[in-house]
């Protein structure tokens, strides 16, 4: 890679990214966020019979993916860091509304090489009672910590 021009870099590139559209790994230009939503289908569907998910649009609000059996609605959240993007916006940090929207949360945590360390399963119960206030953002979003890994109600996939 050392050799190559920086034109036949971005070539490649260009290249292995309309490769894995075409491998329907990625969807949209979200590398990372793709990526997760496209292996915790693959793994939660060998993994367990119960959760067979299926990708929705990448248009659809608050969730990513169904759970043929259950209908429940799972949104995947992809991260080299320890922290999530915003996963529920709303207005205010008051809980006026604590209607679900999603049932379940999956975490994809990558290392900086885009390999899989990590994958946690949290209810939407335990969502709630981990998230945290983005002041700036005016939203949720979530830290793995040592509680939450600790936690004998969330499933450490991997």
């Amino acid at each position: 890679m050392k050799t190559k021009t920086n034109q036949e870099l971005i070539t490649l590139y260009s290249e292995l990214i309309q490769e894995l559209k075409n491998r329907k790994v990625i969807r949209t230009k979200n590398f990372l966020g793709d990526l997760g939503e496209y292996l915790a289908v693959q793994i939660l569907n060998s993994k367990y019979d119960s959760i067979q998910l299926e990708l929705q649009p990448p248009s659809t609000k608050n969730y990513d993916a169904v759970c043929k059996n259950t209908n429940s609605k799972y949104s995947i959240k992809s991260m080299t860091v320890n922290q999530t993007s915003i996963i529920d916006r709303t207005n205010s940090k008051e809980p006026t509304n604590l209607a679900p929207t999603f049932d379940y949360l999956v975490l994809m945590k990558f290392n900086s090489n885009y390999s899989l360390e990590q994958i946690y399963l949290l209810s939407w119960i335990k969502f709630i009672e981990y998230r945290k206030w983005h002041n700036t953002d005016k939203g949720w979003f979530l830290t793995i910590t040592n509680k939450l890994k600790d936690d004998n109600e969330v499933i450490k996939v991997l």
